[in-house]
Order: C-alpha cells, then structure tokens, then sequence
C-alpha cells in the first residue's frame, strides 16, 4: 500500500469510529477533557500501528484495545488519590464497554444488508433523510407529497428496518 493509500485508509475507518473511540474513553475516564487528551494520544498510536492493522478485521475491536491500553497508561500518570475508579472496576467496565461495542458493529452489519434489502425508493427515503440530512418538509416538497405521508413512510421504513436488524442478530 502506498503512503498516500495508506494515509487515506487510516483517515477513512478513524473518521468513521472516533466518535466511539471517544464513547469508549469517556466510560473509563469521567473527565471530558482527559479522554479528548487520551482520544489524541490514541489517535497519534493508531495512526503509527495502523500499518500493522490486517484489513478486513474489526476497526473498531483493534482501535478500543489500543484506547484500553492509552487510557492505563493515563491513569498510571495520574496521582493515586486522584483516581476515583479502582483497576478492577476499569478492567470491568472496559469488557462492558467492549462488548457493547461488539453488539454495535453487529447491530451496524446488520443494518447495512437490511438497508439494501429496502426498495429503491425507501433506499432512497432513508438516505435522503438520514445519510444527507433532508428534513421531512423538504422532502416532501421534492416528492410531491405531504409531511405527514412522508413521516409515516419514514416510520415505516425504520419498523421494518428494526425488524430487520433484530432478526438478524
């Protein structure tokens, strides 16, 4: 992979889960700003290993193991009387929060096969709504249609996906 390949794959999966890097920091350091310190530092360290990330595999499991890592050596730095969290209730609250990251990505596969199992116009519906950020008056006026027809077409359209999603775990 070249350097410039490399340099926008990185930026591509980092944009996409930082802000649950971020969730997962923030669970095991209650202070915003220590975790957006930590966030950096996880950030500088994943960017140096990300040559050794194998493609393909989780992201998002790599990137938390490596803000595990990040948030201990924080915490190491830190003065025992200000820790208010013990290393038992971390290393808990870290599996907690690593398997809830686990049901997200599954919950997050399974939400893509069942968006691409809508028709092309809920396809269409969803992303316009959701993925471009259309209110559902603007919508409506591009459709045709009325606010509240596009409304219960949207919640439709979310049922269904529910639905989906839930059977598919």
């Amino acid at each position: 992979m070249s350097p410039d390949d490399l340099l926008e794959a990185f930026i591509n999966y980092q944009s996409r889960h930082q802000r649950t890097i971020f969730s997962y920091i923030f669970t095991l350091v209650p202070n915003w700003n220590d975790a957006e310190e930590i966030l950096q530092e996880t950030s500088l360290v994943l960017w140096r290993k990300f040559p050794q990330f194998k493609q393909g595999t989780s992201y998002r499991a790599w990137a938390t193991q490596v803000a595990q890592y990040e948030v201990r050596k924080f915490r190491e730095r830190q003065k025992k009387s200000e820790r208010l969290l013990g290393d038992e209730i971390l290393t808990q609250l870290a599996v907690q929060a690593s398997e809830m990251n686990e049901l997200l990505e599954s919950q997050d596969e399974a939400l893509k096969g069942c968006l691409k199992k809508l028709s092309g116009q809920d396809q269409k519906l969803i992303k316009s709504r959701y993925f471009r950020g259309a209110t559902a008056n603007a919508l409506a006026t591009s459709l045709g249609r009325s606010v509240e027809s596009v409304c219960n077409s949207l919640r439709r359209i979310r049922g269904e996906l529910l639905q989906c999603v839930q059977r598919g775990l």
